[in-house]
């Protein structure tokens, strides 16, 4: 007969087994997938018996009982003691020979005798001025120092030696010595050198460690030419030299064509062992003559304040310049910016507006190019210090620059202005292109801090459905980024990459497909069993007590 209550308490045993398992199976299938794989699995290997063993065992039992006699009876055998007897060793007493201090005579002013002893390295003392004969014949010295800041000089006489000494390869150390070749010490030394037997002397710590000579570096100079069209029409070769070039030798150079070039003097040198500036083609006096005027009108733009007519300047055509800044005014009107044409005498006015009280204009202008007599020209600047052109991209330029700020993005064609910002300065910016294109400035905007461009809205209207490539060229390189375009909104990014040569290739599309599991753990039926055995347990407890109560036994008798 089972025992009252058993029933019930193995149910509920059951039923907390089973949980806790569960809590287990289920902490554990959290484990992440790298954990997973990370996570050395440790397999118990049961010791099973191996057979035939026991055959091994009985053949060893003779060998085991005689091997237990044999050290039974060494531990019983009293070991016989052991009597050292004494032995009287002769006293030898040492000679001079094993002495390891030098002699001297005179007070120390005479080397006497080195011994064996005394080692390989050996300095004589400054106070020592003379070396008597066969003083080094028993040493064994083969580095010889000379103590004091006189290196030896004040040695006056070095007496004859045996022809063993001084061995080969012998070193000796005269630092300081003002006579060198000429002193006792460096006579003694070079008369003993023959073919066989090598002496060194070091006079100075430079003897010891000789400087590394620095190598003359040598710097390359070559001289780019740019046409006025803003192509490169070649490069000439400027020779070589041995001091970091900071400018050219030349300032102007006239190539075969007789045009001439002038150095400018903004543009960045490009270095790597050759240092290369940048010449730009001047306008001659056959080019178009063009007249600037500066008119300035007040905050409202109504009121005419002064005007500012410059000298007529020669230009080359295609050249577009741009209006001069003016510090508390700002360009406006239709004329924000003029191209020179083939007309052999032009004119042009810029109109300027006072941004708050109207101060007294700058004749001349404030910028490069300009004057400070009002008679003289207001040349306008030209973006960064170089002609602005409809021309095809400079393949020759480097991708140096990098866009920093939305790059590679996807924009939905309707939803303009775009914003793009690349890491090179405003300063050096010759121009903006789509697909190898150069857009119009009135197609967008351009800030300072880094070079921010905005595309305008209009402007991002007229693109077609696709990927355009968005280049920011400078006098000194360029960066790109793919600008994609689409007709609504996107579920699907793709990235791209810009290598270090500029070119720019597709990456991968990411997958953002969740993982899910691959099938259920049978584990969890084997806990559900358990639960289920406990439940039934403890149902067929209360089902035998109810029988007992009504069959009228007690259950707590």
């Amino acid at each position: 007969m089972v025992k009252k209550g058993f029933l019930k308490k193995t149910g509920c045993i059951l039923i907390s087994a089973s949980i806790i398992l569960t809590g287990v199976m289920f902490y554990g299938s959290s484990t992440s997938e790298a954990d997973l794989e990370e996570e050395p699995v440790l397999q118990e290997i049961a010791a099973e018996p191996v057979p035939g063993a026991e055959v091994i065992e009985e053949n060893l039992e003779p060998e085991r009982e005689i091997l237990e006699e044999e050290i039974q009876e060494a531990v019983e055998t009293p070991s016989e003691p052991v009597v050292e007897e004494a032995v009287q060793q002769p006293i030898v007493k040492a000679d001079a020979s094993d002495s390891t201090e030098a002699e001297y005579e005179d007070g120390g002013a005479t080397l006497k005798k080195v011994p064996a002893g005394a080692g390989e390295d050996f300095t004589v003392p400054e106070t020592v001025t003379r070396i008597a004969q066969d003083a080094f014949s028993e040493s064994s010295v083969n580095v010889l120092r000379f103590a004091g800041s006189r290196g030896g000089d004040q040695i006056t006489s070095f007496g004859t030696q045996a022809n063993k000494w001084p061995a080969n390869n012998t070193v000796v150390y005269c630092l300081g010595s003002t006579s060198q070749e000429q002193s006792v010490v460096s006579q003694f030394f070079l008369a003993r050198e023959t073919e066989t037997r090598h002496i060194t002397i070091y006079y100075s710590e430079s003897d010891i460690n000789p400087p590394t000579p620095t190598p003359t570096e040598t710097y390359a100079l070559q001289y780019r030419l740019i046409k006025a069209s803003g192509e490169t029409s070649g490069t000439i070769d400027g020779g070589t030299t041995t001091a970091v070039p900071t400018a050219p030798v030349l300032t102007v150079l006239t190539d075969e064509n007789d045009i001439t070039y002038k150095w400018d003097e903004k543009a960045p040198v490009v270095t790597d062992k050759t240092y290369t500036f940048t010449f730009v083609e001047q306008a001659s006096s056959s080019d178009p003559l063009v007249t600037i005027t500066e008119e300035f009108y007040d905050s409202k733009g109504v009121t005419k304040v002064s005007t500012n007519v410059g000298q007529a300047n020669h230009y080359k055509v295609g050249i577009i310049i741009i209006p001069v800044t003016h510090n508390g005014y700002k360009v406006f009107g239709d004329t924000t910016k003029y191209e020179v044409t083939s007309a052999a005498t032009q004119n042009v006015t810029f109109k300027y507006k006072a941004t708050g009280s109207t101060p007294a204009p700058t004749p001349g202008g404030n910028t490069e190019g300009g004057s400070s007599s009002s008679s003289a020209s207001a040349t306008p600047a030209v973006t960064g210090n170089q002609p602005v052109l409809k021309s095809e991209i400079d393949s020759s330029l480097m991708a140096k620059y990098q866009v920093i700020e939305g790059a590679n993005q996807t924009i939905v064609r309707e939803n303009g202005p775009v914003k793009i910002v690349c890491n090179g300065e405003v300063s050096k910016l010759t121009g903006i292109f789509v697909d190898q294109v150069r857009i119009d400035p009135n197609r967008y905007t351009i800030a300072s801090g880094s070079t921010i461009l905005t595309f305008t809205g209009g402007f991002v209207k007229l693109f077609s459905i696709g990927d355009h490539i968005v280049r920011f060229e400078y006098v000194d390189g360029y960066a790109e980024t793919i600008l994609r375009v689409t007709e609504g909104k996107t579920t699907t990014t793709v990235t791209y990459k810009v290598s270090s040569d500029g070119s720019i290739s597709a990456g991968h599309v990411k997958d953002t497909t969740p993982k899910t599991a691959d099938g259920f753990d049978s584990r969890y039926l084997l806990c559900l069993a358990i639960f289920m055995l406990g439940a039934g347990a403890i149902l067929l407890g209360n089902q035998r007590k109810l029988e007992a109560i009504i069959s009228g036994r007690n259950d707590d008798e």
